[in-house]
């Protein structure tokens, strides 16, 4: 009979640990509630040639911060500033072509930016979110043309990624370096 009664027991027990976890969640260090500044972006920076690599990491920045009910539509301050830096591409599997060519049966395209925030007009920048990097990857097609489209949403799929993770880490969320290769 006492063992019936075990499990009633450490029921009250249970409940305080359980109230207890679950009052512990993680907090942003950056603001006091979450939503309680809210950030618009500012014009990028970009030291590549590729446009889209640049307009996908403010999309994604942008709807990061929108998410997180942190984002002013505005072009005022405080905003969030980006740069993308570089953008990688690496093939991730040979085929060997009739006459010994060998030739990448598909790409992964690496982009790298990093973000930070200016809280007023010529104030030095806060919050620098480090160098952050997200990867895609894609597969090469027949044609050119074909090549090339799926080229630009592999970048801009990746840039979005990485415009969510600096959004992300410039809330004081925790956010991973680098994804996996």
């Amino acid at each position: 009979m006492d063992k019936l009664l075990f499990p009633v027991k450490l029921g009250p027990f249970f409940c305080i640990v359980l109230a207890v976890l679950g009052g512990c969640s993680y907090r942003s260090i950056y603001a006091e509630s979450p939503g309680k500044q809210t950030l618009s972006v500012g014009t990028p920076k970009s030291r590549v040639a590729y446009l889209a690599a640049a307009v996908g990491a403010v999309d994604g920045l942008r709807a990061e911060l929108s998410a997180r009910a942190a984002y002013n539509c505005s072009d005022g301050y405080p905003r969030v500033e980006l740069e993308v830096l570089r953008i990688d591409e690496h093939p991730l599997g040979i085929l060997v072509a009739p006459g010994g060519v060998p030739l990448a049966r598909g790409s992964r395209i690496s982009v790298t930016a990093q973000a930070w925030v200016v809280e007023q007009p010529g104030a030095e920048p806060t919050r620098r979110s480090g160098d952050l990097r997200r990867s895609a990857a894609y597969g090469h097609a027949p044609a050119a043309a074909a090549d090339s489209v799926e080229r630009e949403k592999a970048l801009r799929g990746a840039a979005r990624a990485l415009g969510q993770a600096l959004a992300a880490r410039i809330l004081g969320l925790p956010v991973a370096t680098d994804d996996a290769l």
